[in-house]
């Protein structure tokens, strides 16, 4: 029964993918409705087959037709840079970068995950910094390291803190 509920709905995934393409520059994200399975978990919690199945479904019903980006933040540095070289096989035009949840890196283990990443796959990269899911804010001196390296294009604040915000557009992080 485990193995029956962890399929893809792949109709459902390329309807929905298709219905969110309207709405602009789209990421790859499930949701469960009612009786409806999409998935609620978020790649890197699915199966490997099953991650790469939702990545070529969002590819077939995106790609070209608008920006592509795909989350790929996971637990630890080694699945993120696996997630993100599926991404950017899959042919994803970016990716959205947490740092490792539940791990609570420093802010050098912070800066460090992200070089990582860039070192290891070609692909623009967007910061995500979300304490609430990582449990660590990642500081503005991080963030001004973190900008410094290539590819890094751009990030995504979910702090809830308005100076943090008003930081991160002060320093054109």
């Amino acid at each position: 029964e485990l193995a029956a509920a962890r399929r893809v709905d792949a109709e459902q995934l390329h309807a929905t993918v298709g219905q969110q393409r309207g709405f602009g520059p789209a990421a790859v994200r499930q949701r469960e409705r009612g009786r409806r399975r999409f998935w609620q978990r978020r790649l890197g919690e699915q199966t490997e087959e099953e991650q790469e199945e939702i990545i070529e479904i969002a590819t077939e019903e995106i790609k070209g037709k608008t920006h592509f980006q795909i989350g790929t933040g996971s637990y630890s540095t080694a699945a993120t840079i696996q997630m993100t070289q599926i991404a950017k096989d899959a042919g994803a035009d970016s990716v959205l970068v947490v740092t490792p949840y539940y791990n609570k890196p420093t802010q050098e283990g912070i800066y460090r995950h992200f070089k990582a990443i860039v070192e290891s796959v070609d692909i623009p990269v967007v910061v995500y910094n979300h304490p609430g899911r990582s449990g660590q804010l990642i500081q503005i001196d991080t963030l001004q390291r973190i900008a410094q390296l290539p590819n890094i294009i751009g990030v995504k604040d979910c702090s809830g803190q308005i100076t943090h915000v008003s930081d991160v557009v002060e320093y054109k992080i």
